[in-house]
């Protein structure tokens, strides 16, 4: 290098040095945009429920491009919601979503404003699991209940929160953490009408409303049909009411800041899914429903037939070719034949695909899970065509997500989920997937319906034999409707037409509690989804969906229909194809005064209010790994009080070394061991069983090995 070169290059490595980061890039600031960021309740959040989001941007110059919200999934996939965003020079802006809850020991939401392929900002929130906490939430100004508090007899700790009305508006996702809702009678009744109905679809599918209020009248913003059902009094003058899978609470109260009778009347709800561990309330699509969505659709996935040709193929550029050039002693050939033998079967499978399957073929399948007051819902698409290609899925709502666990947007039969970005863009009230296929592949996404098609309605009563009344079908279509009960045994209604009605009676002998219909052996890869496989596929991921903690033994009307056609958009264009879909709602069990006689499990309600350790649902039968202890609560059906009892029995069924039972006895207030039963599967509660909500905790433990196959658990009573 001659003196020049080297003096050419001392300056420029100076000039490096002294001048500033900005003045290389151009004269923009380095940190346009500053970012705040508000995530879950005080950064809390529960695995598997969706986290609300709010993120604040503050830009010094204009900026237009793209705000990423991204949560990591168990195989460490980034799931993303992208928004488009604007933001004027001095202009600040406030975005609201719900995004998937991360599923990984050290939980995160990470935010990123980017202009094309610039970050502008990043920012980063650590989350922290609620563990034993319960997320008590309070709208802004409302008084709240005491921090610390414990509930007994599982030693809940109350953790109030805020919540911010902007998250009313993202509907009910946005309240899935929490474990109750604290509103004023008066804030109630200024909501609007889609935030009163963000909480109610919250409410019927699990979550505990506590309402206060200093005038018995001033509630008419709740249902009716909530406020005239059965109630249960309790502690400090109150009532509870059940809705839907959940729970009204009305508490009258002489000042709105005295909450400690709204206290008193507090349960531990069903948490189960606390545990990272669990394996409930996650949407399962793989084979299974792929086979029986594609099957029904009439537009067949043939991925058996495929998984054939490319055996032919194997075989002919393996060892046919390897023979064949080995008998002519030319097996230097392989070089030029194995290419060749590639070449020519991917033009025949191209050929074959798009002769085959022409082109788009868009098909889908949904369960929902309605009552009058409020729906949830999942709706699987899948998107193939002869040759693959890009394709973009909307939806009239911003919730789409992935279906493969929470791995991300896959091509069916392209193995297991890889660590990638999946992006999901939020555009004013809907969200857009975009699928990447190829052929012989369908892209998945899911999503949920526009809006509920009805509901089923079953309001049965004991007569001291059986609970008997009537099911009648309250949606705009033909439904084959059953009562699927506890242990997967079903009662057959029939085929309802729109606005039939049908008696109905389920003998009370015989019963098994337990895990319903979820996990029955899967379909094998490629095979054809029979109406019956269909049936319970979708049956079993509305358990799914609804959460084993809320669905264990809880007996619900299940109407099938092959006929269901909701909107959805690919590639801008409106579709509108006709699949499986099941409408659920759940069954009301009333007992009349004076009622006599042994009720079945179905009468009351068993949920699982938390497990410590490993715990997911399979041949129906809930499988508990590692675990350390599972409790469970027994709710007494709306007309039964816990002084009507006169004996109360526990029935076990399990695989396994077995375990230890224990329950809450309220008069002693600890945790006491049953007495013996007729059998050594029978077991008598003691008389102090139940609360004065008429609810019974059982706790049970590992004996020999931290491994059980619990597939009953039936609590009859007896009045």
């Amino acid at each position: 290098m001659t003196r020049k070169q080297r003096a050419g290059t001392l300056a420029f490595f100076i000039l490096v040095l002294v001048l500033p980061g900005p003045a290389l890039a151009g004269s923009a600031p380095a940190n346009p945009v500053t970012i705040g960021v508000q995530a879950g309740y005080d950064q809390r959040y529960v695995p598997g429920r969706g986290i609300p989001v709010s993120v604040v941007l503050e830009s010094t110059r204009a900026v237009a491009g793209d705000l990423e919200v991204s949560s990591l999934a168990p195989d460490g996939s980034s799931l993303v919601r992208a928004i488009p965003v604007e933001v004027p020079s001095g202009g600040r802006k406030q975005f609201d979503l719900v995004v998937p809850g991360p599923g990984l020991p050290s939980p995160r939401v990470s935010i990123a404003v980017r202009e094309g392929s610039q970050t502008l900002a990043s920012a980063r929130v650590e989350l922290i699991a609620t563990g034993d906490q319960m997320l008590v939430g309070t709208l802004a100004e409302q008084p709240a209940p005491p921090a610390g508090a414990r509930i007994e007899p599982t030693g809940h700790e109350i953790r109030p929160v805020v919540v911010p009305e902007a998250w009313l508006d993202l509907g009910a996702g946005a309240l899935q953490p929490l474990s109750y809702l604290i509103v004023d009678s008066e804030a109630g009744r200024a909501l609007s009408d889609d935030q009163r109905q963000s909480v109610f679809d919250w409410v019927v599918t699990g979550g505990r409303l506590l309402v206060t209020t200093r005038d018995a009248t001033a509630v008419e913003w709740l249902p009716e049909s909530w406020l005239s059902s059965a109630g249960r009094n309790l502690p400090g003058g109150g009532q509870s009411r059940v809705a839907g899978l959940g729970r009204l609470l009305v508490v009258p109260n002489g000042a709105p800041a005295d909450l400690g009778p709204a206290v008193a009347a507090m349960t531990p709800p069903p948490t189960a899914s606390d545990n990272p561990n669990l394996q409930f309330g996650m949407p399962s699509v793989d084979f299974e429903l792929l086979s029986a969505l594609s099957s029904a659709g009439g537009n067949s996935i043939r991925l058996g037939w495929l998984v054939g040709f490319l055996i032919v193929y194997v075989v002919l550029a393996g060892p046919v070719n390897y023979f064949v050039l080995r008998k002519r002693g030319r097996k230097e050939l392989a070089w030029v034949t194995v290419p060749l033998v590639a070449l020519l079967f991917s033009g025949v499978a191209y050929g074959l695909a798009r002769g085959a399957r022409g082109g788009l073929a868009v098909q889908q399948a949904s369960v929902v899970f309605a009552t009058a007051e409020g729906s949830a819902s999942q709706r699987l698409v899948t998107v193939s065509s002869g040759a693959g290609g890009s394709f973009r899925v909307g939806f009239d709502s911003r919730d789409a997500v992935s279906p493969w666990g929470t791995a991300g947007f896959q091509d069916f039969g392209g193995g297991a989920p890889a660590r990638r970005r999946q992006v999901v863009r939020l555009t004013g009230s809907g969200s857009e997937a975009i699928l990447e296929t190829s052929p012989f592949s369908a892209g998945i996404s899911q999503g949920s319906v526009p809006s509920s098609p009805g509901y089923l309605d079953g309001d049965l009563s004991w007569d001291g034999n059986a609970l008997v009344g009537t099911v009648t079908n309250r949606t705009t279509m033909t439904l084959d409707v059953v009562v699927a009960r506890p242990g997967g045994r079903q009662v057959r209604v029939g085929e309802l037409e729109a606005g039939a009605a049908r008696e109905v009676e389920i003998e009370g002998s015989q019963e098994v509690a337990g895990p319903p219909i979820m996990g029955f052996p899967p379909m094998l890869p490629g095979s054809q989804g029979s109406e019956e496989n269909v049936r319970r596929v979708l049956t079993g991921n509305a358990y799914t969906m609804l959460g084993a903690e809320h669905s264990f033994g809880t007996p619900l009307l299940v109407g099938y229909t092959d006929e269901y056609a909701p909107e959805l958009r690919v590639d801008g264009s409106t579709r509108s194809p006709a699949g499986p879909a099941v409408i659920v709602s759940p069954v009301r069990v009333t007992v009349p005064e004076g009622a006599a006689g042994k009720l079945p499990a179905s009468a009351g309600r068993m949920e699982i209010v938390s497990v410590d350790g490993g715990a997911f649902s399979r041949n129906q039968s809930l499988q508990l790994q590692d675990f350390r202890e599972a409790v469970f609560a027994y709710q007494l059906p709306a007309g039964v009080d816990a002084s009507q009892v006169k004996e109360t029995t526990l029935t076990k069924g399990f695989g396994g070394p077995g375990f230890r039972t224990e329950v809450f006895d309220f008069t002693q207030n600890r945790w006491v061991a049953p007495l013996p039963g007729g059998n050594s599967t029978e077991e008598k509660l003691p008389a102090g069983a139940f609360s004065e909500s008429g609810q019974a905790y059982l706790r049970i433990t590992p004996q020999l090995e931290p491994y059980l196959e619990l597939w009953a658990f039936n609590v009859a009573v007896s009045l």
